[in-house]
């Protein structure tokens, strides 16, 4: 079982590595290097938001050892995701898959280029799902995946993968120092959304209400079956929803569309929302509650 198992994880490394370019982007005359991933088989690669954020050049390498400047599509800081285009027409792309099916303990395999080590390829488990991570900037990455297999500078923007190939998450972040073994990626929902999104218009253009909070489980009986909701936990001052919703409210639902993640209200409040009154319902004290709020633009 073990040989086989073996034998399949070599087939695996041989049929994804493919995939997956690696980066060098240059700023003020020093370069840093990167991952990314296939994603249109017309020369659309993806990578991450602060990978190519303020530089000057961008060179991709592909598995075959070819390499090609870089242009950028899009970006977007909020979900840390952008799109590049290089002059190739038949790109080979990887199969996504649905990351709301996803479970704890699926073994993944991690590709990138750490440390400019090209093509590196190392295994875990799904250690987490739905997570909130704070970055330098002090924003909050939301609803990411948390995975065991390990991350390097250098890994970021390449894919993380299940046992058949098909791609599960964009790689994104680690801890370091004080912890070993936490690595989060951008779960591939949200990389299909966001992608489909730049490759129109550049950029996502979001509502902004200023709340924070986190997926919960509350009564059924009230709320239905599906019986995940946001539980407030923070409301921006002179925000919109400030002086209306209040901490502990659990966040139902936005113009009757179920809210059960910060990802959820990034979809709701897209650009024809802006400025004009929103329907949001909230529990609160086992009673649901209407109330009009006008969100603005968010601005990052």
């Amino acid at each position: 079982m073990l040989k086989q198992f073996s034998d399949e994880l070599s087939e695996l490394a041989v049929k994804t590595q493919k995939y997956v370019a690696h980066l060098k982007v240059y700023v003020r005359s020093k370069e840093g290097i990167a991952s990314g991933l296939a994603f249109k088989s017309n020369g659309i690669i993806i990578t991450n938001y602060h990978v190519i954020d303020n530089v000057e050049a961008i060179d991709v390498t592909l598995e075959d050892g070819n390499i090609y400047s870089a242009e950028i599509v899009g970006k977007d800081k909020f979900t840390d995701l952008a799109l590049l285009h290089i002059d190739k027409s038949d790109l080979q792309t990887p199969e996504f898959i649905d990351s709301d099916t996803l479970s704890l303990a699926q073994i993944v395999l991690a590709l990138g280029n750490p440390l400019g080590f090209q093509l590196s390829i190392t295994m875990g488990i799904i250690s987490g799902l739905n997570r909130s991570l704070p970055t330098d900037t002090n924003r909050l990455l939301h609803n990411l995946i948390q995975t065991d297999a390990a991350l390097s500078p250098g890994s970021s923007g390449g894919p993380l993968v299940n046992t058949h190939g098909q791609v599960i998450g964009i790689n994104t972040a680690i801890i370091t120092g004080v912890a070993q073994g936490l690595c989060f990626a951008i779960p591939s929902n949200t990389v299909e959304w966001i992608s489909s999104v730049l490759l129109k218009e550049g950029v996502v253009t979001r509502g902004f209400l200023g709340l924070a909070g986190e997926t919960v489980a509350t009564n059924p009986q009230i709320v239905g079956a599906e019986n995940r909701v946001l539980k407030i936990t923070g409301i921006a001052h002179n925000s919109p929803a400030d002086n209306i919703i209040k901490y502990n409210d659990y966040l139902v639902s936005i113009n009757e569309r179920r809210v059960t993640s910060f990802e959820d209200i990034s979809k709701i409040l897209d650009k024809s929302t802006i400025g004009k009154p929103n329907k949001i319902t909230v529990l609160r004290d086992n009673t649901l509650i209407d109330y009009y709020i006008t969100p603005t633009q968010l601005v990052l």
